[in-house]
């Protein structure tokens, strides 16, 4: 082997365990600097993973009713989500979610939060009754007491966290009315 040969491999060799330490100390500092809960995050409840303010909104100390925590976004590109209810020809109402600027995915449920991306929450005067996964749920006449009452479905991040416009849940309402109180609703 030449010498010019032996002397590049010789530099080679010295300066390897002190680039891998060098590297190593930095991916050690970084993951340190992670492991913490930063400022404007905290664990989801549901899941135990963190929900962080980011390119998906801001995320607010206020929580809604079921206790999610708020993640604002600015009121232009904002999703949207219209209400529309049905009577069932047999049973109950079919319930239509028309969102805007939102898309459905179930598959990702519990990872972080992506801009209009998500699932709702049916809530019937204010208290939550089920998650929602795409454009059409059923709500069976057994679950719903006598009387009127208000329906709402709630955009929610992937995270859990709820989309929200100047402090408000991105929701549609649809007001119901039912002639018949079911055994579900009463018990």
């Amino acid at each position: 082997m030449s010498g010019a040969g032996r002397q590049r491999r010789a530099v080679r060799g010295e300066w390897a365990p002190t680039r891998r330490a060098a590297l190593v100390a930095v991916a050690l500092a970084l993951a340190a600097a992670g492991c913490g809960e930063s400022e404007g995050s905290e664990r989801s409840p549901e899941t135990g993973r963190r929900v962080t303010s980011g390119p998906a909104g801001k995320l607010l100390e206020t929580r809604d009713a079921a206790g999610h925590r708020l993640r604002q976004v600015d009121k232009a590109g904002a999703p949207e989500v219209r209400l529309t209810v049905q009577p069932d020809s047999e049973d109950g109402w079919n319930l239509q979610l028309a969102p805007k600027g939102f898309r459905f995915t179930p598959e990702s449920i519990g990872g972080p939060a992506r801009p209009g991306r998500g699932y709702a929450w049916l809530l019937i005067d204010d208290r939550p009754l089920a998650r929602v996964y795409g454009p059409w749920f059923h709500l069976p006449g057994d679950a719903v007491a006598k009387g009127t009452h208000t329906l709402a479905v709630r955009l929610s991040a992937d995270d859990h966290t709820v989309w929200a416009v100047s402090g408000k849940p991105v929701e549609g309402t649809a007001q119901l009315t039912a002639s018949t109180g079911g055994e579900a609703a009463r018990g």
